[in-house]
């Protein structure tokens, strides 16, 4: 009896002790899932904005992924993976709905860290409204009725209303379901008839915003026009032309000082015309203009001819030196090839009007009220330039991959790109002799200003290392023979010093090379940079771990490596020089001639190119950096919120460049990118500038 007790208890323990460990592999199990686990994401807001549809949503943490989906009639489809909390879905067509979803990744993007919504998210896209130009009537009772119509088919409206000049738009109607509309304002509010007033309208299905915003041109009643201040609110093409001689430094008051003014705005077109700023059709012709509002074309051979700007067409998909243009007529739009609108050509490239989604310009199209804005912004943006003096540095997304242009643009190039280790004698080179137009070019051009570009495609902020071919076996790596222990951006500015550069204005780029290659250790038979080496974004920004240190224990390393290598060996070290050499805050500045001049930093766009985790973690980096030591001058541009994804197959395929796409796909805008998403941000910039 006693064994059989003894024989029960052993058997009882024993089954205590599996469920003991059951319980705590169980917990362990579910304790470990739980840590690595991130909660579902939602899209906490969805909008139609010009170019396709937004979906924001929270962050879930430094580390995690986000892939975004929609959903086909086989099923979820992979459209891109970001580190952003926000995307852009920009293919998408007018009238038709689409699902999508979002789950979480790990920072290898190998494992999914979260559930996602199986349901996910419907919406319907439309396209932007087209509004007319808006017609007013007296009443009776004192009051004024505007009226305006528009294109498109959606469910519902919502109609706003703004007086030139502000920025908050005030709501006029709310799910609307006409195409036309007669607004009869009563309030002081919305009533005031001696000021520039345009209306906007968009679909809505009473939840979220389903098209872009369509905006009519300006418009004033006709017994209070007689009072209209024209700069910088304007609504006609004498307006227009008085807005653009006074960008060109002709005359800086007001409309009554225009060359030849004798009370009326005709005299303003016989001026225009005399001054060679419109050269196509008669002079009666373009007088007869006066009370029309103006159309994008005839604004695009203005600026075309005014500023004596070359002819430039704008890429639809990749290198601008295989698509040479990207604009035909069809109808009352252009796409495509064109070899007759150049004009609108050039517009577009330098940005003033740019094609919708669809790749489509509309010249005969009236001047919107916000295009009108933008327009005297840029011509504000050319009297402040024109005639200064802009330098860039930067690796190849300031250099560019937009259209070709000739080499002889600043200085030749010095030396070949092997033999850079001579550059304190010597310009720090470049390699594509012909090039290509990049930041500088395009801001330069579109400005009037000289510009010189300074900026090296493949240059990185940290030193660059190649695997050691000295025969010393117990070191790795030396510094690469073509860019000994200096940062390569930091040379260029060391390049513009030497040169007795003068600069009223600098844009600077860096990071893309730094941030491109992933976290892996590297062999001696592997390229590599002093960052990549058993690289942790943890101790890299202290600026001097235990891996760079390794570099400079062996005496053939000790004979190359002078202090430079303490100041430009890693992504933050290297960035802090260039600060320190663009602002003068550097004693190798000492002779600098442009130490007092503004600097714009531009953060790239999200890129498909080494890891997105790098790309934000030295992005962000890059603009603290750019703030804390850019001595109150540094102002910021961060592509990467810009909705600029070239992940995302859409964008690569209108946005990007492919030259060298074995190498760089998902890199390089080209002009079209560069047009829609770098220069207005640039642009934004300048005007904060004292």
């Amino acid at each position: 009896m006693k064994n059989c007790l003894s024989t029960v208890k052993r058997f009882v323990c024993m089954i205590l002790i599996i469920i003991g460990l059951i319980s705590v592999f169980t917990v362990s199990f579910v304790s470990t899932a739980i840590a690595a686990s991130v909660s579902t994401p939602e899209f906490k807001s969805i909008e139609a904005i010009d170019g396709g549809i937004k979906f924001t949503w929270d962050s879930r943490g430094a580390d995690v992924l986000y892939r975004i989906y929609w959903k086909s009639a086989n099923g979820w489809k992979r459209m891109t993976t970001t580190s952003n909390t926000s995307f852009v879905e920009r293919d998408v067509h007018a009238g038709k709905g689409y699902t999508y979803t979002i789950r979480c990744v790990d920072k290898s993007e190998s494992s999914f860290i979260s559930d996602f919504n199986s349901s996910g998210w419907y919406v319907r896209y439309y396209d932007m409204p087209v509004v007319s130009k808006v017609n007013s009537k007296e009443n009776k009772d004192g009051t004024c009725t505007y009226s305006f119509s528009w294109s498109n088919t959606a469910p519902k409206y919502n109609i706003e209303m703004r007086y030139a000049g502000e920025k908050t738009w005030r709501t006029v109607a709310t799910n609307y379901t006409g195409t036309s509309y007669a607004h009869t304002p009563t309030s002081p509010e919305l009533g005031d008839e001696t000021r520039l007033r345009t209306y906007r309208v968009y679909a809505t299905d009473g939840s979220y915003k389903l098209s872009p915003e369509g905006v009519s041109p300006y418009h004033m009643t006709k017994r209070y026009s007689d009072t209209l201040q024209y700069r910088p609110m304007i609504t006609d093409a004498a307006g227009w032309y008085y807005a653009l001689m006074w960008s060109m430094d002709l005359y800086d008051t007001d409309f009554s000082e225009c060359p030849g003014y004798n009370g009326d705005d005709t005299s303003v077109m016989t001026q225009a015309y005399d001054e060679g700023f419109y050269t196509a059709g008669t002079r009666e012709r373009l007088i007869s203009l006066r009370n029309a509002a103006p159309t994008r074309q005839f604004i695009a051979n203005s600026i075309k001819l005014a500023y004596q700007y070359p002819t430039k067409p704008i890429s639809s998909k990749h290198n601008a030196s295989v698509n040479t243009s990207m604009l035909t007529r069809s109808g009352d739009y252009y796409y495509a090839k064109d070899t007759t609108n150049r004009s609108i050509n050039t517009a577009a490239h330098y940005g003033w009007f740019l094609p919708d989604y669809y790749g489509k310009l509309y010249p005969n199209r009236l001047v919107t009220a916000d295009e009108m804005d933008y327009l005297i912004e840029c011509l504000t943006l050319y009297k402040k330039w024109h005639g200064k003096t802009l330098i860039a540095f930067g690796d190849s997304i300031m250099h560019g991959s937009g259209d070709p242009i000739n080499s002889g643009q600043g200085y030749m190039d010095t030396l070949a790109d092997n033999k850079r280790n001579d550059f304190t004698a010597k310009r720090f080179p470049r390699y594509d002799y012909t090039r290509f137009e990049g930041l500088c070019d395009m801001i330069g051009t579109k400005f009037g200003m000289k510009h010189r570009d300074y900026s090296y495609p493949g240059a990185t902020i940290a030193a660059e290392l190649v695997p050691n071919t000295s025969g010393v076996s117990s070191a790795k790596w030396q510094f690469a023979y073509d860019a000994p222990y200096k940062s390569h951006v930091a040379n260029q500015v060391r390049a513009a010093i030497k040169e007795g550069q003068k600069a009223d204005l600098i844009l600077f780029n860096g990071g893309t090379n730094d941030t491109g290659l992933p976290h892996v250790s590297y062999s001696t038979n592997k390229t590599g940079r002093v960052y990549d080496y058993d690289y942790c974004p943890s101790n890299e920004y202290s600026g001097w771990s235990q891996n760079t240190a390794y570099h400079n224990q062996y005496g053939h390393q000790k004979i190359l490596l002078p202090t430079y290598y303490e100041t430009e060996s890693s992504f933050q070290s290297g960035f802090i020089k260039a600060m320190q050499l663009m602002t003068g805050a550097d004693s190798e500045a000492a002779k600098s001639r442009f130490y007092n001049a503004p600097i714009i930093h531009i953060r790239s766009q999200e890129m498909n190119w080494g890891t997105l985790i790098n790309q934000k973690i030295y992005g962000q980096k890059g603009i603290e950096l750019a703030q804390k030591y850019g001595c109150g001058k540094t102002y910021s541009v961060d592509m990467y919120r810009s909705g600029f994804d070239a992940n995302y197959s859409f964008c690569y395929n209108y946005y990007i460049s492919d030259i060298n796409a074995e190498f760089s796909r998902g890199v390089h805008p080209n002009s079209r990118g560069y047009a829609k998403f770098f220069l207005p941000q640039i642009e934004e910039q300048m005007l904060n500038i004292e």
